[in-house]
């Protein structure tokens, strides 16, 4: 059972030492994927049950597949062969109908979880463009999500072409300005970007942006975050509002505000920061509420709610119902306002409709002010965002997105060099078997969203698309082990998001690598890693001509 799960029954350290995974480790592992078991033949339930699940079904629940090789559906051979018809629904709406003859097609055998040999028959497609489409069988009886994607991520003409380029890299709350708030914000940003481009640089690389905690702004760190889907608007130059100027009250916030002292520190004082922007930004969002519907600014917020959708909306209730309860998580919260689909949760959005749109307009905020640096930089490539590996257990992306999430485990690294102990991160693990759900839907929507106003994304951790070293909640790193991911595919969602977005894509490739996995991402144009300190032959520096080209 844990083998059909991905758990990995042994794994090595860097420097060689073996660890066999016990019993413990194992049982803890399934249980933090609800598949936990006390006997042999609860056990063989379970298997039989994921093999109904995943080999025998009649469509996959997702498939994969290259734009320049054939699209073949197994099919699952549960009645006799003959004509079959499949339907395909492409994004913008459009369906074609596709009749098969299962006579003439090929079959394949797999083997299944629980040992059995399925027989498959392979149903041809014609060619499809790199998209993403629901495939299904006329009758309903059954469908599957196809994501037909490109073999290698985007790359820029400058680096398709060989040649070399540089740019410069900073924390984002760390680059000051004459007349900042007291701490570095998109403005600065703007001007970072200006100055690293007319001095030659392609690229201006920056911290994860991601939204942290707005009542307890101590927890600064942007690779624990609440959300990584959203955008942190304590980033927001609050002088920069559309509303600022048009405002009496958000300029009278704003004289008030501390912002001289703020700005004077030798550090941030994040909490001092964030109740200065938001008394200013509130006066802001009261004069943006009075603007009419057909006002070119209120029309551009509505089609950038409505662009975000459902994620959009959670965040939000999340966001107002977390500032009635600051410091609790959302796993102590009442019942009802646990789990976003909770009809407790609509029923608090509906009475606090005020708190969610403010949410929504800080997104907007934040948005639109990333998208003008970017513009204004003037950048070869752009801004080289950062995806990190996971999001905090009570923050806002965990309690949305909790149904495909590990729970009472934590991602971690095992010991190495730099750290005998080996590491316990404290961040929920995707399920792998929950990341397939509506073609990888979760997966490609947070590269979208961090590969937006970019050039290039680095994604914290890459090893993590292949597999995850998980750690039960209580133990020590050295009694964990790694879980396997959907490698191929997650490759192949990332190579889709990276084209569509014109964004090339950095693998931070650090600590241990499985075997081949370097080869793989460099096929797949992810570009690898590199980190000074650690590139020498002895004492001495390795040149940058024997770096790798990509």
């Amino acid at each position: 059972l844990a083998a059909a799960a991905g758990i990995a029954a042994e794994w090595h350290e860097v420097g060689g030492t073996h660890h066999r995974v016990g019993d413990d480790t194992r049982h803890a592992l399934l249980e933090a994927m609800g598949w936990g078991v006390q006997s042999t033949s609860q056990a063989r339930e379970r298997l039989a049950a994921i093999a109904a699940a995943r080999e025998g079904r009649r469509l996959p629940v997702a498939l994969v597949r290259h734009e320049d090789e054939p699209l073949l559906v197994p099919l699952a051979q549960d009645r006799p062969a003959g004509l079959a018809m499949l339907v395909v629904a492409a994004e913008d709406g459009t369906t074609r109908r596709v009749a098969i003859d299962t006579h003439a097609c090929a079959s394949e055998r797999v083997v299944a979880a629980d040992g059995r040999t399925v027989t498959r028959r392979l149903l041809p497609l014609p060619a499809l463009p790199a998209g993403c489409y629901r495939v299904s069988l006329e009758d309903e009886s059954a469908a599957c999500d196809l994501l037909v994607v490109p073999r290698r991520c985007h790359l820029p003409p400058a680096l398709e072409a060989g040649r070399r380029r540089f740019g410069l890299a900073a924390h984002l709350y760390a680059l000051r300005r004459p007349g900042d708030q007291g701490i570095g914000d998109f403005t600065a940003l703007a001007q970072a970007a200006l100055a690293a481009a007319r001095a030659g640089g392609a690229l201006a690389g920056i911290n994860p942006l991601h939204a942290l905690f707005g009542g307890e702004r101590e927890r600064a760190s942007p690779y624990h975050p609440s959300d990584r889907r959203f955008l942190d608007p304590i980033y927001v130059d609050v002088t920069a509002v559309p509303e600022f100027a048009r405002s009496p009250e958000a300029r009278t916030a704003f004289a008030r505000a501390p912002f001289e002292r703020l700005a004077a520190l030798a550090g941030i004082d994040h909490p001092g920061v964030w109740a200065a922007k938001r008394a200013v930004l509130e006066a802001c969002f009261e004069a943006f509420v009075r603007r009419p519907n057909d006002d070119p600014v209120a029309a551009d917020f509505r089609r950038f709610v409505a662009g975000r959708g459902e994620a959009l909306r959670r965040f939000a209730a999340f966001e107002a119902i977390a500032a009635e309860r600051p410091g609790v998580p959302w796993q102590r919260w009442p019942e009802e306002l646990r789990r976003p689909d909770d009809p407790g949760v609509a029923r608090f959005a509906a009475r606090h409709a005020r708190e969610l749109d403010f949410a929504a307009y800080l997104q907007w905020l934040a948005d639109r002010a990333l998208g003008q640096a970017a513009a204004e930089g003037e950048l070869e490539i752009g801004f080289y965002r950062d995806l990190a590996v996971g999001a905090a257990p009570d923050g806002a992306e965990a309690w949305a997105t909790q149904a495909a999430l590990a729970r009472g485990v934590s991602i971690g690294a095992p010991a190495d060099p730099f750290c005998a102990e080996g590491q316990v991160w404290n961040l929920p693990p995707p399920l792998p078997e929950a990341m397939a759900a509506g073609g990888f839907e979760g997966f490609r929507a947070l590269i979208a969203a961090n590969a937006r106003h970019a050039g290039a994304l680095r994604i914290d951790h890459v090893m993590g698309i292949s597999r995850l070293f998980w750690v039960p909640d209580g133990a020590s790193a050295h009694e964990g082990t790694y879980v396997s991911y959907p490698f191929e595919e997650l490759l192949g969602a990332l190579a889709l998001e990276s084209r569509r977005a014109r964004c090339l894509v950095v693998g931070e490739d650090l600590g241990t690598v499985p075997a081949g996995l370097r080869e793989r991402l460099e096929a797949a144009a992810v570009l690898s890693y590199r980190v000074l300190w650690f590139e020498r032959d002895g004492p001495e520096f390795r040149p940058p001509g024997r770096y790798p080209a990509l």
